[in-house]
C-alpha cells in the first residue's frame, strides 16, 4: 500500500469511529467503557509551508508526517474523558508551529537524533 493511502486510510478510519463530538468509545482492560476524545486541527498545511518549515530548520521531516500535516496540522488523540470533561492523557501530534518550538529546547534534543513530532501525555 503506498505511504499516502495508509496515512489517509488511517486518519479516515479513526475518524470513522468517532461521534458527531469527536468522541470514541472502546473496551478497556477490565471490561469497563472508556471513553476519549479526538481533534483533528480545522487544516492542513500547505506543501510550500512544509518546504519552507524544512528550509528554515534544515531537516527533512518523515514523509508520513508530512502527508498526516496536508491533512490536518496537528492532532489530539485520545484524550481522556471523565464524566464528559476532558481530563487530558492521549497523544499530541504537533503542527508545524509546535514542532517549531520544540526545537527551540536544545538541552532536551542535544543528545536525539531525531524531530520532535509528538509526545505522549499523561496515563499512556
Amino acid at each position: 500500500m503506498h505511504l499516502t493511502s495508509f496515512v489517509q486510510n488511517t486518519v479516515n478510519g479513526l475518524k470513522s469511529l468517532l461521534d458527531q463530538n469527536g468522541v470514541i468509545r472502546s473496551l478497556g482492560s477490565e471490561g469497563e467503557i472508556t471513553v476519549a476524545l479526538v481533534t483533528f486541527s480545522d487544516s492542513g498545511a500547505s506543501q510550500s509551508d512544509i518546504r519552507a518549515f524544512e528550509s528554515h530548520h534544515q531537516l527533512s521531516l518523515p514523509a508520513d508526517y508530512k502527508k498526516f500535516l496536508t491533512l490536518h496540522n496537528g492532532a489530539r488523540i485520545f484524550d481522556i474523558l471523565l464524566d464528559g470533561v476532558n481530563i487530558g492523557g492521549g497523544l499530541h501530534l504537533f503542527n508545524l508551529k509546535e514542532i517549531d518550538t520544540e526545537l527551540k529546547d536544545e538541552e532536551l534534543y542535544e543528545d536525539v537524533s531525531g524531530i520532535p513530532v509528538g509526545h505522549l501525555l499523561e496515563e499512556c
